[in-house]
């Protein structure tokens, strides 16, 4: 599963870490994109990058990914997370079942969790032997 801001970053620059840990991870893996991630990235693509939507649209619209919209809200939430924004994705990640989730998010990197494993585009590269 990826988060919002992996996928903005990977529509809007298509070279480095981001673009290639994508990549790397489509190549052998179902990536899942919840509905909760996909609202986030059109709010942050039209507040940050207007200009730039139709990149982002095309995308997060397109078939490459798995979509999903997991029945969340009633788990209950098993560690404690700073930001309210990243619960969604925490429980849909957990609900889901998914292996890894790759973000850039800081508040998810500390939780300290077995499952899923939450890895940065560069941990994930380096996970699977693409980055030395």
């Amino acid at each position: 599963m990826v988060d919002s801001n992996v996928l903005i970053s990977a529509a809007l620059y298509h070279h480095g870490v981001v673009w290639s840990a994508l990549r790397e991870a489509l190549s052998d893996n179902v990536v899942i994109v919840t509905a909760y991630v996909k609202a986030e990235v059109i709010r942050v693509a039209e507040l940050k990058f207007p200009e730039r939507i139709d990149e982002v649209n095309e995308l997060i619209n397109s078939d490459i990914f798995e979509q999903a919209n997991p029945e969340y809200l009633k788990v209950e939430l098993d560690v404690s997370i700073r930001d309210i924004k990243d619960v969604p994705v925490y429980l849909s990640a957990k609900v889901l079942d998914v292996d890894i989730l790759m973000t850039g998010d800081k508040d998810l990197f500390v939780l300290e969790c077995d499952k899923p494993r939450i890895l940065s585009p560069a941990e994930y590269l380096f996970m699977v032997n693409k980055l030395a």
